[in-house]
């Protein structure tokens, strides 16, 4: 999407790193997919939870009617 043909040279992106946000018109819609993690696996294979600070694992929680 930010490649040579769309006027984007690496001079162009290297000026946009730093400073704060950017915005960028991109030519065509583009899919985006986010993912939300509070637990995960650390290289020594042990059980990391972090704080869920947007409150989404206790929405799961309740629409499984489990509780804790």
């Amino acid at each position: 999407m930010l490649g040579r043909d769309n006027g984007w040279t690496e001079d162009r992106l290297k000026k946009m790193v730093g400073g704060g946000e950017k915005t960028v018109h991109l030519p065509k819609t583009l899919p985006v997919h986010i993912q939300y993690f509070t637990a995960l696996v650390d290289e020594a294979g042990k059980l990391q939870l972090r704080k869920d600070i947007y409150g989404y694992s206790k929405k799961v929680r309740a629409a499984l009617g489990v509780d804790a």
